[in-house]
């Protein structure tokens, strides 16, 4: 499990946030959906299995959030 203390991550494929669970390797991420479709990709089947999961920390606690005025 990884808090990122209510900082989202960004997918470095599609760049969009991350919900939820997703996919690291070293300082790369991929959301779940880019890692499926990689796992689908037999050409980077082993890239693929160099990420790992990162679990999602919002299921333990919540982070409250301060605007700035």
């Amino acid at each position: 499990m990884k808090c990122t203390n209510g900082i989202p991550e960004e997918c470095s494929h599609c760049k969009q946030e991350t919900v939820g669970d997703y996919f690291q390797r070293g300082n790369k991420i991929l959301c779940s959906k880019c890692h499926q479709d990689q796992r689908t990709n037999r050409t980077s089947s082993k890239k693929e299995a160099r990420y790992e999961k990162v679990r999602d920390c919002t299921g333990v606690h919540h982070h409250k959030f301060q605007e700035k005025t």
